[in-house]
């Protein structure tokens, strides 16, 4: 006869395969990078956070392969060594960029391996319908084919460096280091394995699985005191551009991208934005390192441990962890088919606050601070997006050739007038007896 020991352990087998293959390694990007992923806090986040991110779930399939990428890009050979881009530490985006305004780069494209700005765009969802003046009349023509609307964002950076003063009004977000927010997402995100715990301490009088259901809490405050450096905004070097410049984001799933800002404003965050520090006091920055990596080894085994434990648990204690399990499966499944996995992240508050037409200050405590504003116009089709762009990048070069062909037209009268005063001088000096 079947007992329901075996019931219990075949659910949980069968939870465990479904959880494993639902499972996402940005589970482990959040994890490696609280300061990022916990830095937005609003009554829908908050929500968001407790009951659709817990992580006491099967997460060891998403969590081997976010081991085998550490592995892949060599981050196990020792101190500086391997590649983090690519990995949980530092996410790559395969979207590609055109310096469509500098001359020799305009079709050049180049990656955007950062992709700050680009999950930005892609939770810009605001604006207003195109109007004639937008697009010079660039209408579609009858008995065209209107297959989808497309978003044209264009996101403006502007740099505030040394004693320039701050812009008013506008809304400060910081990331570069640990803030409250931090902290009461974390424990939102497992305030369901809180009451669990509760539950399993009081109704089933099991220490062993109250401190099962906490563990996934602990490793994450653990991950606070392992995070490792992050890169933060840097004055322009002798050698980077300061021209205001026209970028263009390949990315058309999601709408047409221009990004207009200082050069080396936008790259940067193209480049390094982010990037984990590994060149300064190597041996603490890989102590970070190693230790960040152990805590994603620990999920490894944590579902795998709750399982073979159902052997030894009573009924009832049985009965709540995988009741708990079916729980997280659920939740993990919602947030996958809605998307709705990315809350509380650095891009979706600046997102939501570039939606309410405010203007947003990224602040740095070692570097220059980046104002951020986004205009979004929607079109018809891809070929009056095309036409819009090649509109905006004209009227920017003409701006340009007429700031500079105003600076030598000043520079032009500045000599003619010196050159007048000289002439009546030397006559003034020739009548004299």
């Amino acid at each position: 006869m079947v007992s329901f020991k075996d019931i219990t352990g075949a659910l949980g087998t069968i939870l465990g395969y479904l959880g494993a293959e639902v499972a996402e390694e940005s589970t482990f990007e959040r994890l490696l990078w609280p300061q990022r992923y916990y830095n937005d806090l609003s009554p829908r986040v908050f929500f968001q956070l407790v009951f659709l991110m817990p992580s006491g779930g099967p997460l060891h399939r998403a969590a081997l392969q976010t081991l085998s990428k550490f592995q892949e890009n060599g981050l196990y050979l020792g101190k500086a060594r391997g590649n983090m881009l690519g990995s949980a530490f530092y996410r790559r985006q395969h979207v590609s960029y055109f310096a469509r305004t500098l001359e020799g780069e305009g079709n050049k494209a180049k990656e955007s391996r950062n992709g700050f700005l680009v999950e930005i765009s892609r939770l810009l969802k605001h604006g207003r319908a195109a109007e004639k003046n937008d697009t010079e009349k660039y209408t579609s023509a009858p008995g065209t084919s209107k297959r989808a609307h497309i978003p044209m964002h264009h996101i403006s950076l502007e740099c505030y460096e040394g004693q320039r003063q701050m812009p008013k009004d506008v809304a400060i977000v910081s990331e570069d280091h640990l803030t409250w927010k931090c902290f009461i997402g974390v424990i939102a995100s497992e305030l369901t394995a809180v009451i669990a715990a509760v539950v399993a301490g009081i109704y089933t009088h099991s220490t062993w699985l109250s401190v099962y259901f906490i563990l996934p809490l602990l490793f994450k405050l653990a991950s606070f005191a392992t995070s490792v450096r992050r890169e933060s905004f840097k004055i322009a070097g002798e050698r980077e551009s300061r021209v205001d410049t026209i970028f263009e984001l390949d990315d058309l799933n999601h709408g047409f991208v221009l990004i207009q800002g200082p050069d080396y404003a936008v790259r940067q965050f193209c480049r390094h934005y982010g990037h984990p520090i590994r060149g300064r006091d190597i041996t603490a920055n890989r102590l970070r390192e190693v230790m960040s990596m152990a805590l994603v080894y620990l999920f490894v085994g944590y579902f795998p441990a709750g399982l073979i434990a159902l052997l030894w648990l009573d009924d009832d204690a049985q009965t709540l962890w995988l009741s708990y399990q079916l729980y997280v499966v659920f939740a993990m499944h919602v947030g996958r088919l809605l998307g709705l996995n990315g809350g509380g992240r650095t891009e979706e508050h600046i997102a939501r606050l570039l939606r309410r037409s405010e203007r947003v200050l990224l602040c740095s405590s070692t570097g220059p601070s980046i104002s951020i504003y986004a205009e979004t116009v929607w079109l018809e089709n891809v070929g009056e997006g095309r036409k819009v762009i090649s509109k905006t990048i004209a009227a920017h070069g003409r701006c340009r050739k007429s700031v500079d062909g105003g600076i030598k037209d000043e520079i032009n009268v500045g000599a003619s007038v010196a050159d007048n005063v000289g002439n009546t001088e030397k006559a003034l000096t020739s009548t004299q007896p």
